[in-house]
């Protein structure tokens, strides 16, 4: 595991099974960028480390569907939930999506004519 800074910050740099990971510490203190190294160190060696996956909402909803048309009576109705999902939010990845985002969209189906209750 190397520690290095880029302008002000530091990053650190390992491998997760084969694959370099780099990730950007949040500090530009040493010492916080340390423990941080040591604590993903640790997290890596036990096997606890998950890395986060980039995939879309639409991506995503694609792989439920086939989830839901295979396990779930309901499956129509979440068709329709995704197919407005998809058109507001569907480009957007899962781990960019905040609350400001579902706040708008709500407020955007609520002006489509659509009940409280539905958006």
């Amino acid at each position: 595991m190397k520690l290095y800074q880029r302008g002000r910050v530091w990053y650190l740099t390992f491998y997760v099974r084969g694959k370099r990971v780099q990730e950007s510490t949040g500090t530009s203190d040493r010492r916080k960028a340390e423990k941080f190294c040591a604590l993903r160190l640790s997290e890596v060696e036990r096997g606890k480390y998950a890395q986060s996956v980039k995939i879309t909402l639409a991506q995503f909803g694609q792989q439920y569907m086939d989830y839901a048309k295979a396990n779930k009576r309901s499956w129509l109705r979440d068709e329709q939930i995704m197919t407005h999902l998809n058109t507001s939010l569907g480009t957007t990845q899962l781990g960019n999506i905040r609350a400001l985002q579902i706040e708008r969209y709500k407020l955007d189906r609520l002006n489509q004519s659509a009940s409280p209750a539905t958006a």
